[in-house]
């Protein structure tokens, strides 16, 4: 079938994609992300996808109008005597006529096609009705569609589509009554709502199929999207579908409740709804629409919903959460797949705030045997699940890590163990960890993420976390937004790099660098004072202290118009200005962007492969935004700070503040990095001091010499990497840890248990 889409988007690519855009509803992926088509490069992007949605659409009619029609003989002959795409159209259109079926036939398409076609629609009809698909059982179909779907088709759609058995998960835990009125605010292909539908099918077999339908809600923006939900839920029983599936093409904030004015053409009141199902976008608040910003403060503002954040960086899911409110009823159920950054992020605090005292939170749910819950995403996600319900301090919420990956022959013991849990139990397929909800409002502020580990763990992090030598980065620092924040980022960041591909080094003094120019041979002399030593990628250095030989052009407004730098940037926009607008990168990225500092965390870190966590320069160096910048302004702080961030006691913080992508690969960002738990330099006594100093440069000076993370813990645990336990002891005892060999035993044993997950 992928063929068929093939063949077909030959013909599509002829058709101006604009016009596509607007019947399958991708106007709003511009909304949703506004890098989406900031580029060249982005727009022909969008653009192929458009062109390729549109050639899919045409084959899943084809498809739906073989498996609804079943006559396969008739249609073989009808096929044959196709003179044009209109005739192709006047087929649909019958379909059209049935309002059962009007959702999977409304987007007009394949009469765009420019005549020459036809021979191809023809015979891709043709064969699809030599399938014979009225055979193929009604559960297979709509993995079918499903299957057809690009994952670029779903990024343009701020879409990572959920899969079957969580769907199924998810319905389990969230829906017990048959009657439920459920929608789905952002439901994509469907999955969430076929899941729904057979849950609801479980608990009561003796439905109709028109009976489940009337309780099943669909929204979604695109009509793309929508259309394959609609798909999906008809063939849950194709042949004796006594209903339309209620799919609405709208924006969420943009539908009413209780009114028949949702759509274009459809007249279904949606009510006041028991549970919301779903996984909404992520997109980041920096990625949005400023106008679409304003519009969602306006219309939460307008239904009595007025908090104090960050407005710039609040996700599009936390939207989709606050304005659950609205649609649900008074005991109504919340039921998502979010990201992690729910409660991991200094953002969602004022909405985690303000959904406490509407919400008792039921469950948390992550996986230890899978990064995400929807298919093709590539950072970490939860499950959650919570009720509308007046204030008990008492109620406890469940934290729960799936130690097994779900799969459609576990997933219903895991949920009933979940259920019926009523204190904190583990074994090896799950861990529930119970929280009061007076627990959650005391803890709100911090990170979340704690509740997920074992009760070792807890421990251990608490009683660093509490210690009167440790404080939060941001209070350490003189201005935490701006002392702690990400590197440099450079657009075309080669060429203010040297050496580089186009200019290399071949000569240095204490006062200038000579750079000769690979393609013409030509040289310049770079006063010293023009450049600054540079930390470009984490890979590129095998020591806590590299050997800095790279350096960056500092261009600003006095030096441009001066000899030789003059003639460098000169050369440089000649290179480049077909590609980007050189001299405004030049003057915004360099000129503003001076990040200078001693001590480096690596934003991205394999727990793996990575050696060490910080990197630490006695002479402070421009960082890049491979690395989240620390400075106190005073060497030996900063030099207490690099001890610690290396140390394995600073590693059970990372964990918990990490943002997982793919198992032992992680992130930070400055927002996370404000909020470590770090040894406060203030604090430590100058023999202490001297004392660390001296093992940290030996564990410096070998550091060339290291293994992985991984291999490190492994080492300090037999007594075998000296060099960290040293250093993790000294750690320890500048904290005030009592019996530290125990501590250390139970440190050591804690983080391999994590890091062996990843193995």
């Amino acid at each position: 079938m992928i063929e068929a889409v093939d063949e077909i988007e030959i013909y599509t690519k002829e058709v101006e994609y604009k016009v596509f855009e607007h019947i399958l509803g991708f106007l709003f992926a511009r909304v949703l992300d506004n890098k989406v088509t900031s580029s060249e490069k982005g727009e022909k992007e969008y653009e192929s996808v458009i062109i390729r949605a549109a050639a899919f659409i045409i084959v899943t009619q084809m498809l739906c109008y073989l498996i609804l029609k079943q006559e396969t003989t008739q249609n073989v002959e009808k096929i044959d005597a196709i003179l044009d795409t209109r005739e192709i159209q006047t087929f649909f259109d019958e379909m059209i006529n049935d309002k059962r079926y009007e959702i999977i036939f409304r987007a007009r398409i394949v009469e765009l096609l420019p005549e020459e076609s036809i021979s191809t629609l023809k015979n891709v009809f043709m064969e699809l009705a030599n399938f014979k698909l009225n055979k193929i059982q009604s559960d297979i179909l709509g993995k079918i569609f499903h299957g057809l779907i690009p994952f670029e088709l779903r990024k343009f759609l701020a879409a990572y589509y959920t899969s079957n058995v969580v769907g199924e998960f998810l319905s389990y835990l969230a829906i017990k009554d048959a009657n439920t009125k459920i929608m789905d605010p952002a439901c994509g292909s469907g999955t969430l709502l076929v899941s729904a539908y057979k849950r609801v099918k479980e608990i009561n077999e003796s439905l109709k199929h028109y009976q489940i339908l009337q309780n099943l809600f669909g929204v979604d923006v695109s009509l793309f999207a929508g259309q394959l939900a609609g798909i999906n839920l008809a063939f849950q029983e194709p042949m004796n579908s006594l209903d339309k599936s209620q799919i609405s093409f709208i924006d969420i904030f943009k539908l009413t409740i209780n009114t028949k004015k949702n759509t274009d053409d459809f007249s279904f009141t949606v009510p006041k709804i028991d549970i919301l199902l779903g996984n909404p976008p992520f997109t980041r608040g920096d990625r949005l629409d400023s106008d679409y910003k304003d519009f969602l403060e306006t219309h939460l503002h307008r239904h009595g919903i007025s908090l104090d954040y960050h407005k710039k960086y609040l996700g599009l899911y936390a939207y989709f959460l606050l304005d659950s409110l609205r649609l649900l009823k008074d005991n109504g159920k919340l039921a998502f797949i979010l990201p992690i950054s729910m409660i991991n992020s200094l953002t969602m605090k004022p909405v985690i705030q303000f959904l406490l005292k509407e919400y008792d939170f039921q469950y948390f749910i992550t996986s230890d045997a899978q990064v995400a819950f929807s298919e093709q995403c590539a950072f970490k996600e939860i499950l959650f699940i919570a009720q509308r319900t007046e204030q008990q301090p008492e109620r406890k919420t469940k934290f729960v890590v799936l130690k097994k990956k779900l799969s459609l022959e576990n997933y219903n013991s895991l949920a009933r163990m979940i259920e019926e849990s009523k204190e904190d139990y583990e074994d090896t397929s799950i861990r529930i960890r119970h929280v009061e909800k007076r627990d959650l409002y005391e803890t709100v502020m911090l990170n979340w993420v704690v509740y997920f580990y074992n009760s070792t763990f807890f421990w251990l992090f608490e009683k660093i976390s509490k210690s009167e030598f440790v404080s939060p980065t941001k209070q350490i620092v003189r201005v935490p937004r701006y002392d702690i924040d990400r590197g440099l980022r450079a657009g075309v960041s080669d060429f203010f790099y040297l050496p580089n591909k186009y200019w290399k080094i071949i000569d240095e003094s204490n006062r200038w660098i000579k750079i000769q120019n690979e393609e013409d041979n030509s040289i310049l002399k770079i006063p010293l004072r023009n450049v600054s030593p540079v930390l470009r990628k984490s890979s590129l250095y095998n020591r806590i202290t590299p050997e800095v030989s790279e350096y960056i052009v500092v261009v600003s407004d006095d030096i441009r118009s001066k000899e030789p730098v003059k003639d460098f940037i000169q050369w440089g926009a000649n290179k480049f200005q077909k590609q980007q607008g050189f001299e405004t990168l030049a003057y915004n990225h360099i000129n503003q962007g001076r990040k200078i500092a001693r001590v480096g965390i690596t934003h991205e870190i394999s727990l793996n492969s990575n050696r060490f966590v910080a990197f630490y320069s006695p002479i402070p160096l421009v960082l890049t935004d491979n690395f989240i910048f620390i400075r106190t302004f005073d060497e030996e702080k900063d030099k207490v700070l690099a001890a610690y961030l290396n140390s394995s006691v600073f590693l059970l913080t990372y964990f918990v503040l990490r943002r997982e992508k793919t198992g032992p690969l992680g992130q930070v960002f400055g927002s996370d990095v404000r909020n470590f738990f770090c040894l406060n330099p203030h604090k430590v006594k100058k023999a202490d001091c001297k004392e660390l100093f001296q093992i940290f440069d030996r564990f410096i000076r070998e550091s060339g010499d290291f293994s992985s993370i991984y291999s490190q813990i492994q080492g300090a645990m037999t007594n075998r990497n000296k060099n960290r336990l040293l250093l993790d002891t000294k750690i320890c005892e500048i904290l005030l840890i009592k019996d530290i060999p125990s501590f250390l035993r139970q440190l050591y044993e804690t983080l391999s248990e994590e890091l062996n997950k990843f193995k």
